[in-house]
């Protein structure tokens, strides 16, 4: 038996009408992972899922678009090309033509600020060291000092992160109107489906 039909059937009696539904699961349980994939879902407890498959769906627009809507703004700042982005979606950079620093956005120290956080000073040196071999272009030996122009913010229901990191602390990014957002992270964008924010971050003279 499997796991899911295991869940279901521990979950209580079903009626007839639940049984009629649940000989559809198999198929439309494959299709939420798919669907899961190409438009960046998140996958509850299973009978919360099963109730939702049998709901009336409604459009989604594919994950790739929104991306290329992110790389679209970017594309049009000025010097975009010789600028860094931070963020966690390689294709972004592709799309805006411009360099980038990779973040999963949960490196760093619980205690950092948020601008503490952009120079990555308080990462480990893991964490450096796999910011580095993914950004563009590459910076593997790790000569270059990366500071970001441009930060674009995913909100995800990632678990993976430890509880000593910057991961919670930097979901105040996902509201551009968060009164603790600094004063220097200029807001450009939210997409209206995963709320994807883009910040361009203005730098003093002296940095």
């Amino acid at each position: 038996m499997s796991k899911l039909c295991f869940a279901i059937l521990a979950a209580g009696s079903l009626t007839n009408s639940d049984k009629h539904h649940l000989s559809k699961v198999p198929i439309q349980y494959q299709n939420k992972s798919i669907e899961n994939h190409l438009y960046q879902g998140s996958f509850g407890n299973v009978i919360d899922e099963i109730s939702e498959l049998f709901k009336q769906n409604e459009a989604k627009q594919p994950s790739g678009i929104e991306l290329k809507e992110v790389g679209d703004v970017l594309l049009l700042q000025p010097g975009i090309e010789d600028s860094y982005v931070m963020t966690g979606k390689v294709i972004i950079p592709h799309y805006a033509n411009s360099k980038m620093i990779y973040s999963g956005f949960y490196e760093g120290k619980e205690t950092d600020s948020i601008e503490e956080f952009i120079t990555r000073k308080s990462w480990s040196d893991y964490e450096i060291y796999f910011s580095n071999i993914n950004s563009y272009p590459s910076n593997v030996l790790n000569i270059k000092e990366l500071i970001p122009d441009y930060l674009v913010y995913t909100p995800t229901g990632d678990k993976q992160t430890s509880e000593d990191t910057m991961y919670e602390k930097l979901k105040i990014l996902a509201d551009p109107n968060n009164p603790k957002i600094p004063k220097n992270f200029e807001f450009l964008h939210k997409t209206s489906q995963s709320g994807i924010v883009v910040y361009k971050i203005i730098h003093n003279d002296n940095d």
